[in-house]
C-alpha cells in the first residue's frame, strides 16, 4: 500500500519495558517538512534510519543523512530537525529519560554513569550505524507487539544493545579516517561532480586496480563512486532549486545531466520527489524557521 505507515507506543503503562517513554516505527512515503513533536513526549531519543534520506537546510547549505544511520534528538527538538525535509524513508526510534537510567538495577552503577556521561556528550546529531542495529529495534517492537515469556528481559537486552551500539558507533565515526585513495577520490568528485568520469580513471590516479579501488571506496563510504557522484549532483541541484530561480532544465545542465528528463528521473530516484515538487516543498517551510539554529 502506497501510504505512510506508523506504529507508535507511548503509554508507559502499556510499554513492556518500563524504562522507556516511547517506541515506534514509521514508513514515510510522502516527503514532508519537519515539525514540532505532536505526541507530547519530550525525552532523549535514539532513532535509526533504515532506508531513505533526511536532510536539513543550514546557513552553510544542505546537510543530508542516509542509511544506515543513527539520529539523536534531545528534549525540545523538532521531528526530523528544524528546517528538515523527511524524504521517503523507514525509521525506528526509542525514547527514554537519561536521568532515569540511574534508577535501574539491571546494570552496574559505574556502567550506568558511563552511559549517561557518554550519551550526554555526543558530539554529532547523526552518524553511521552498523546495519545490525536494525535487529535490536525489531526485537523491541516484536516483544511490544506480542509479549510472551521473558518479554521484558528480551526487550531490555535489545535496549541495552541499542545504547551500547550508539555510543560505539559514535566514537568510531568521530575517530574515523579514510584512506588516502578514497579521500583523494572524494575530493575529486566534489570538485568535478558536473563532469563524467570513469572508475578506471580514479583507480589509475590512486595507483590501484579498478576492482580493488571500487571495493575499497564502497567499504569506506558505503556506496559506489558512481552513486556518490549522483548524490553530490542531486545535492548541488537541491541548493540551486532552493537558492536560485533557475529553471529545472538550466539546473540539470549545470550539475552535469545530459537532459532535464534524465535529471528528473535521477532526482526522483534519490529523493522520492520531482525537482519541481521539491522546490515547492521547500517553500512550505515557515518564514520564522528560516535560518533558525
Amino acid at each position: 500500500m502506497n501510504v505512510d505507515q506508523l506504529e507508535m507506543y507511548r503509554d508507559r503503562s502499556e510499554l513492556v519495558l518500563p524504562e522507556l517513554h516511547g517506541l515506534g516505527w514509521c514508513d514515510t512515503v510522502t516527503p514532508r517538512v519537519g515539525g514540532p513533536r505532536l505526541d507530547g513526549i519530550d525525552c532523549f531519543e535514539i532513532g535509526y534510519l533504515h532506508r531513505g534520506t533526511i536532510e536539513w537546510l543550514t546557513d552553510d547549505g544542505l546537510e543530508e543523512a542516509g542509511p544506515p544511520c543513527i539520529f539523536i534528538d534531545w528534549p525540545g527538538d523538532w521531528q526530523g530537525g528544524l528546517n528538515a525535509i523527511i524524504h521517503p524513508c523507514e525509521r525506528f526510534w526509542v525514547r527514554f529519560d537519561l536521568d532515569e537510567l540511574a534508577s535501574t538495577s539491571w546494570l552496574a552503577p559505574d556502567t550506568i554513569a558511563s552511559l549517561q556521561k557518554r550519551l550526554q556528550s555526543l558530539k554529532k546529531r547523526h552518524f553511521p550505524a552498523i546495519p545490525k542495529l536494525h535487529q535490536f529495534f525489531e526485537q523491541l517492537l516484536d516483544q511490544q507487539r506480542s509479549p510472551g515469556l521473558f518479554a521484558e528481559e528480551l526487550s531490555r537486552a535489545a535496549f541495552h544493545q541499542i545504547l551500547f551500539t550508539t555510543i560505539k558507533n559514535h566514537e568510531q565515526d568521530v575517530g574515523n579516517s579514510l584512506s588516502a585513495p578514497v579521500s583523494s577520490a572524494l575530493a575529486f568528485i566534489e570538485s568535478n561532480f558536473d563532469i563524467d568520469f570513469r572508475v578506471e580513471d580514479l583507480a589509475r590516479e590512486a595507483g590501484l586496480s579498478c576492482g580493488y579501488f571500487h571495493g575499497l571506496f564502497q567499504r569506506e563510504t558505503g556506496m559506489t563512486p558512481a552513486r556518490h557522484q549522483l548524490n553530490v549532483r542531486v545535492t548541488a541541484a537541491k541548493n540551486r532549486l532552493i537558492r536560485t530561480d533557475q529553471s529545472v532544465t538550466e539546473i540539470a545542465h549545470d550539475v552535469g545531466f545530459s537532459s532535464s528528463q534524465y535529471f528528473a528521473t535521477a532526482f526522483r530516484r534519490v529523493t522520492g520527489i520531482s525537482p519541481r515538487d521539491y522546490r515547492m516543498l521547500r517553500l512550505e517551510v515557515p518564514a520564522d524557521m528560516a535560518g533558525a539554529d
